[in-house]
């Protein structure tokens, strides 16, 4: 119930940690007027008329919407990861291995051959996608990590690793969600 859930079957990746105090999401639509909508634009007269009339009069009936698409899903999100057994399984680790999955993925061919990450387009298998759970609210599948930023404690554990850390990352879900998806 309190807690984040990321995963990634392709990289065997799996981090579970508390949920952070706030979470934040987004969704942008975007619309523009596809018609001119002033009687400069209308008429054709463009600037001079403009200046001649010293106003641009607009034309309600013609400033209708129209509307251009829906973003993906944005969903940025701050982890925290204290060490309670071992500094480097409970903070370096799942923190450099959820940041691993910003990285293109090498191919079997050669390291030089590189893919990008998350999934493929058309859902075709590829599991280098990310999946996650935000507790009992949210679950998203075959998203991609945007940007993933960590911030390490400086005080090490005996093991010589940071006994604390945060990384900020973002993710995206890989397609637009329709009403009844996100519902």
């Amino acid at each position: 119930n309190y807690w984040v859930h990321i995963s990634c079957p392709g990289h065997d990746v799996e981090v579970i940690t508390e949920l952070p105090e706030q979470l934040q999401s987004g969704v942008q639509s975007d619309w523009e007027s596809a018609l001119p909508s002033t009687l400069a634009q209308a008429f054709g007269l463009g600037e001079a008329a403009n200046k001649m009339l010293g106003t641009n009069p607009q034309l309600k009936n013609l400033s209708y919407q129209v509307w251009l698409g829906t973003s993906p899903i944005e969903i940025p999100i701050q982890l925290h990861f204290d060490h309670y057994e071992s500094a480097f399984n409970d903070v370096y680790k799942p923190i450099v291995m959820i940041k691993s999955l910003a990285f293109p993925v090498n191919t079997e061919l050669s390291d030089n051959i590189m893919m990008p990450p998350g999934p493929k387009p058309g859902g075709n298998g590829n599991d280098y996608s990310v999946h996650v759970k935000i507790g009992r609210m949210m679950m998203f599948q075959d998203c991609i990590l945007t940007s993933a930023n960590e911030t390490f404690d400086m005080r090490l554990g005996p093991d010589g690793y940071p006994i604390a850390g945060d990384i900020e990352l973002t993710l995206r879900t890989s397609v637009v969600y329709g009403h009844k998806d996100y519902l």
